[in-house]
């Protein structure tokens, strides 16, 4: 996934669920903070990659690659 969207940083983080007390994979965006997206379907990422493709996200990841100009 790193490969095919290299100006976007993420991380895999294990979360506990609150209900069930069972450890879940979930991936973090480091351009969204606050936001963790659930892997899948199955054994996939395509639920990430939404994001990824998300407007406000390719907004945000632009911001920090071309920071305003100070005068």
């Amino acid at each position: 996934m790193q490969a095919k969207y290299p100006d976007d940083i993420f991380e895999a983080v294990i979360r506990k669920n609150a209900a069930s007390g069972v450890y879940e994979f979930r991936i973090k965006c480091i351009d969204c903070p606050g936001k963790h997206y659930t892997p899948g379907p199955g054994e996939t990422l395509q639920n990430f990659e939404v994001h990824l493709k998300n407007r406000q996200h390719r907004s945000k990841v632009n911001a920090r690659l071309n920071p305003p100009m100070e005068s």
